[in-house]
């Protein structure tokens, strides 16, 4: 009998509301209530004579089923009564069976319609008074449901007929209301689970499950959702659909059990499951279905727009118009901007240029990318906070030992955005992650708008990307939008005075803090190095006359100058976040750094090849030479805009010689000629013979035992190989087809 607290203190609440709102309660609003106490006074009864007339099975099977089946009459009739038509002639229900809107495509006779009403009305009363078997499962599930409803009819009455006769609106008398109904039940719900969580002091019983199953069904009924219940309550389903399953099993063979019980819940139970363990995991479940029932409802307000139909366009194309989304695939598909559009989500490749985005930005609507959609998708009640890092160079590096540091920590995480999962799908993660280790390109960060990170890293800054950014003070003004809104930490390279005066420049959160990360010896506020330990001496207690110590240089994975300086950036972001130094030491000592970033593939004849085809600019091209000497370096491929004077004039003293390949190769010889004459320089034309394979023959004969040849391109591979791990992956096996020669 305890639902009749979450019975009288919803409709205590919606009716507070009113009062102190000053409106009047709706016709729509009144019709849910009265099938709400209706089916929950039927429970009453029901309860009532298990307990004081020490009767089992409560109200007798008849007299329940003519309760219930009459209040539904009722309801189901009011629903369509005409004398109930506001001044737009629309009655609270529908004769039409509708998905997700009122759809004119089933229409039922009014007499039909109430049955189906009558029909609805059981099915969903009894299912979750099947789902009550289990302390907190019942008030749990119905709580999410209720809290969809909740967003759905807020939806409903912003896009209202009533306000605007569009093609997109809602055809619903009083959604407003009938969202204040549905907050009522989800906060009584709320309540209620405080007392019946496990072990339980009060229990629902049918009072509380007759009517939470009649409201929602009164729900699906008044907002033209019927058939989207069935999603939104898959739980309460599944749940039905056990019963029906062991039942007909048991008649068909004659005693034989489909489940060791049903419902569903008790079945995992005679399993071994304890009780706390079922109620999670079906908690889980029922969160599941309604965030795909929010999403098939909102589905239809999505327009997909893409210029090409190859690969699995279509087929993708195909599956969200039958979830209700708008489709162009095609040329010219995105030349035009629908009306009816109130925010843009773009792939952030897509230059705002672009026809699509530059009438967004004319007529003022928001445009977003991914980041920002996920930013805006995190779980309110627990959002996990995210570390993020941008440079031209070493953020995948960066990232993944940021994320090897938190998992050392103890902490539930993923590297997302830029590399691992898509950042759409570690927000949405039905399982919420700790903290999150975020790359982010410039791409993405030009689309941010909201985004607060709780500590963010510029690694580095040079010229990239100029073939799509009109200088480098655009480009560098969008690395610098990572720091924007930063609550804890803004960590930037000492070395790099540039990502110092973005820090600067950022509006942060009150509070936030600048910490550099250097080579040399750190100042106060500082990560650097320190008789080739990495130290920490910022994130002490005592930092203005010690630091910690966290690993020594020769214990990473790698020597080199930058992948010192991007240790040093994850371990600041990681020590913002409280994770022990201890934890970041040991995700250093075995961090191994992905393939084709400074990656030694064989030795012949006393000299070494290395593989870092990611060097993919000038920037990162310069800090993979600079750890190494004599070199002869492979350079060339698709330069973006670029220049390489600067990289030229830094490394020329290191240059044994040249090998040149790509499309603009001439870009790095013209470099070469002008800064270093001096050093030889051999083109290898792409042929018959595969380029790798004259690359290596070619920097065999210039190099000399003791000297690095080195894959560090400073391009893009697109030109010539699918990606720069494909042009990797070629570079090493011609180096080991060499060495299979030589034996």
């Amino acid at each position: 009998m305890g639902g009749l607290v979450i019975v009288l203190a919803s409709v205590l609440s919606y009716f507070v509301a009113k009062l102190l709102t000053g409106s009047e309660p709706s016709a729509s609003a009144l019709l849910l209530l009265f099938l709400y106490v209706g089916l929950g006074t039927v429970g009453f009864l029901d309860d009532f004579i298990k307990i004081y007339k020490q009767r089992n099975l409560g109200l007798r099977s008849k007299a329940k089923f003519i309760g219930q089946t009459l209040i539904a009459v009722l309801f189901g009739a009011a629903c369509l009564w005409p004398a109930l038509e506001d001044d737009r002639g629309q009655t609270p229900g529908s004769a039409a069976i509708s998905f997700i809107r009122d759809s004119q495509t089933l229409v039922l006779p009014t007499v039909l319609a109430v049955v189906f009403i009558v029909v609805l009305i059981a099915g969903a009363s009894n299912a979750v008074n099947l789902t009550d078997g289990l302390d907190g499962l019942a008030a749990g599930s119905a709580t999410m449901v209720f809290g969809a409803y909740t967003v759905m009819n807020i939806w409903q009455s912003n896009q209202s007929c009533a306000l605007d006769q569009g093609p997109a609106c809602y055809e619903v008398r009083d959604p407003y209301d009938l969202a204040v109904v549905a907050a009522a039940i989800t906060g009584a719900c709320f309540g209620f689970l405080w007392w019946n969580a496990s072990p339980a002091q009060i229990f629902m019983g049918d009072t509380g499950s007759l009517a939470l199953g009649g409201a929602l069904a009164g729900l699906a009924v008044l907002t033209r959702t019927e058939f989207l219940l069935a999603l939104l309550g898959g739980l309460f389903v599944m749940q039905t659909v056990s019963v029906i399953l062991q039942v007909g099993f048991f008649k068909l063979t004659k005693g034989r059990r489909l489940f060791r019980m049903a419902p569903l819940h008790h079945h995992f139970e005679l399993l071994g499951w304890e009780e706390i363990t079922v109620v999670v995991r079906f908690w889980i479940m029922a969160g599941l279905f309604v965030a795909v029932g929010l999403g098939v409802f909102y589905a239809e307000w999505v327009t997909a727009l893409d210029e090409s139909e190859a690969g699995d366009r279509a087929e993708r194309g195909a599956l969200l118009e039958s979830l209700g989304a708008s489709v162009r695939l095609g040329e010219g598909s995105t030349a035009v901007l629908p009306d009816d559009v109130d925010v843009v989500v773009t792939s952030p490749g897509w230059h705002p240029s672009a026809p699509l985005l530059a009438q967004a930005a004319a007529r003022g609507v928001p445009v977003w990318g991914e980041v920002e959609l996920a930013w805006r998708l995190r779980d309110p009640a627990r959002p996990a906070p995210w570390l993020a890092v941008t440079g031209t160079n070493g953020k995948t590096t960066t990232v993944q030992m940021l994320e090897a540091m938190l998992r050392a920590g103890g902490l539930r995480t993923v590297a997302a955005g830029n590399v691992g999962l898509p950042i759409v799908e570690a927000v949405m993660d039905p399982d919420p992650y700790d903290v999150l280790a975020v790359e982010l390109s410039s791409f993405q960060l030009h689309y941010t708008s909201s985004m607060s990170a709780q500590s963010a890293a510029v690694l580095n800054l040079a010229e990239d990307h100029l073939d799509w950014y009109d200088d480098m003070a655009a480009y560098a003004a969008d690395k610098g939008r990572i720091y924007e809104r930063v609550q804890r930490a803004c960590v930037y390279n000492v070395l790099d005075p540039e990502t110092e005066r973005l820090v600067r420049e950022a509006d942060v959160v009150e509070g936030a803090r600048a910490i550099g990360f250097t080579l040399g010896t750190p100042a106060v506020g500082m990560l650097g190095v320190v008789d080739d330990v990495l130290c920490d001496r910022a994130f002490v207690a005592e930092r203005q006359t010690s630091a910690v110590e966290l690993c020594t240089v020769d214990e990473l994975s790698s020597p080199a100058p930058h992948h010192v300086q991007n240790a040093l950036a994850a371990a600041a972001l990681a020590r913002s976040h409280g994770v022990a130094p201890e934890a970041v030491r040991d995700a250093l000592r075995s961090f191994t750094p992905d393939g084709h970033r400074i990656a030694t593939v064989a030795t012949l004849g006393g000299v070494t090849f290395v593989d870092d085809s990611k060097a993919t600019n000038p920037h990162a091209a310069r800090a993979s030479l600079q750890a190494y000497d004599p070199v002869v370096w492979v350079a060339g491929g698709l330069a973006k805009g670029a220049r390489f004077d600067d990289l030229v004039q830094r490394v020329r003293e290191r240059l044994r010689a040249v090998v040149l390949i790509g499309r603009d190769a001439d870009v790095v010889r013209e470099a070469l000629q002008r800064h270093a004459p001096e050093v030889p320089v051999v083109d290898v034309p792409a042929g018959e013979t595969p380029v790798m394979e004259g690359v290596v023959a070619a920097a065999r004969g210039l190099a000399e035992p003791g000297d690095t040849v080195l894959l560090a391109p400073g391009c893009a591979s697109m030109d010539q190989f699918a990606s720069y791990a494909a042009r990797g992956d070629a570079f090493a096996d011609a180096v080991r087809a060499a060495a299979r020669g030589e034996r």
